[in-house]
């Protein structure tokens, strides 16, 4: 009676089935039930780089709920599927080399982008549906995304090694006048460093 419930649910839209592994006598093969409450007007990004109107359903976690006027039904997508995706004035991306370490060297978890520079990405990430808790990241360009730390020791320690070759950066991270609260900052001042005399100096190591 449960499977079948949870089947017409399915059918009506309510849940996504890809997935009733948790299901007694279903198929452990098949992922778990996705609960979509409601869709927003918003349009995604494609892996071939094209963007499309939808209305899209996002609250945290690895996956995007699509659904497209024409289109029967609706669609989930990971990270690996759509770069991009905005849900009214926020703008969503792929935050690269983080994520729960069953998924380690997957395509990276998506995030809200809250700033962005040629050089750095900063992102609030909710790793489950729902959650109230989120993690600011920090996205270096060609590298793995790091968490914020509060603490001192910890801050300087993390983030020297992605802003150190910036003198007035690294000085302000070394003598404590930057903290977390002045990542925003941090990146607008390397990037400026990078525009000005960034771009003749020698490469690091």
């Amino acid at each position: 009676m449960l499977t079948r419930s949870l089947l017409l649910a399915a059918a009506a839209g309510l849940l996504s089935l890809p997935a009733l592994a948790q299901v007694p006598g279903m198929m452990t093969t098949v992922p778990r039930l996705h609960l979509v409450r409601n869709h927003r007007p918003g349009s995604f990004q494609l892996a071939d780089g094209r963007w499309q109107a939808a209305e899209l359903y996002y609250e945290g976690g690895e996956w995007l709920s699509v659904r497209q006027p024409g289109v029967d039904g609706r669609r989930e997508y990971l990270p690996q599927d759509v770069p991009r995706f905005v849900i009214k004035a926020d703008t969503f991306g792929v935050v690269q080399g983080y994520g729960p370490a069953d998924r380690q060297g997957g395509a990276g978890v998506f995030g809200q982008e809250l700033y962005r520079t040629p050089y750095h990405a900063l992102f609030s990430y909710r790793e489950a549906e729902g959650d109230n808790m989120s993690l600011t990241l920090l996205q270096p360009l060609g590298g793995a995304a790091v968490s914020i730390p509060q603490g001192r020791k910890s801050f300087t320690n993390v983030m020297l090694p992605i802003f150190g070759d910036c003198p007035e950066v690294a000085e302000g991270i070394r003598r404590g006048r930057f903290g977390p609260q002045h990542v925003k900052r941090m990146m607008a001042l390397y990037a400026q460093w990078k525009r000005t005399a960034g771009a003749a100096a020698p490469p690091r190591g």
